[in-house]
Order: C-alpha cells, then sequence, then structure tokens
C-alpha cells in the first residue's frame, strides 16, 4: 500500500456521533413508558413482560434496564419458576428488536414488589 492510499476502516468500526446515541433514546423513551405503567398498576404488583420467542411462554419480571451504547438494551431481572423460586435472567436485545408488552404481574408470595430501576444514567428513576 502506498504511503498515499487511502487507510481501510471497516463500516463496523465507524460510529456516526447521530448513532452513538441510539441505545440513549430507547432507554429515555423505555424509561418514560414503564414508569407511566408502574404509576397505574396495584401495590401487591410488578411489571412483567411476556417472552415467546424462547421456544416457550415465560414471564420476566423486570429489576432493572440499562443500556451498552450504541445498539444494545439490557433487561435484568428474575424468571419466575412453578415451584415458586426464581432465577436471574439478562435478555440483550439489539434497539432495532426491542417490542414490549407491559404486564401488572402479580408480586410472588413473600416479596415486596420491585419497582423498575434504570442503570447507567443520572436520570435514573429508582
Amino acid at each position: 500500500m502506498g504511503r498515499n492510499a487511502p487507510m481501510y476502516i471497516p463500516r463496523s468500526a465507524v460510529v456516526v456521533e447521530s448513532q452513538a446515541k441510539y441505545a440513549d433514546v430507547m432507554w429515555e423513551r423505555l424509561n418514560s413508558a414503564i414508569v407511566d405503567f408502574q404509576k397505574e398498576i396495584s401495590d401487591d404488583e410488578e411489571v412483567g413482560v411476556p417472552l415467546a420467542s424462547f421456544g416457550q411462554s415465560i414471564v420476566l419480571h423486570i429489576d432493572k434496564i440499562g443500556d451498552r451504547t450504541p445498539e444494545l438494551i439490557i433487561f435484568f431481572g428474575r424468571l419466575l419458576q412453578k415451584d415458586g423460586t426464581s432465577e436471574r435472567a439478562e435478555l440483550l436485545q439489539h434497539i432495532s428488536q426491542v417490542n414490549l408488552l407491559l404486564l401488572a404481574v402479580k408480586t410472588p408470595k413473600g416479596e415486596e414488589p420491585r419497582r423498575i430501576g434504570f442503570d447507567s444514567k443520572e436520570t435514573a428513576v429508582e
């Protein structure tokens, strides 16, 4: 390659400034929608999201939402089992695939209802 030849930079390595904020914008929109939804549910309920694309119908009880700019939204939560136990779960979604059906689900017996926290932002809602 000659001294004056242009340097090849893979397209995937180039992040346009406007693209760098995609996950941030999605995070803000999710924050607003979920906070509004949480205001309408009863004291013995929390937010759940059904996940049907994993071979079975399960509900993720969301505890926290974060992002990894520029393209990922991460949902942290619990999957409740039939025996009443729960497993920690994280769902990573590309911003182009995020669509949520927010459900008001009963809090498991013996637990306090949880409200979703929003991770990694100065304007976080706890």
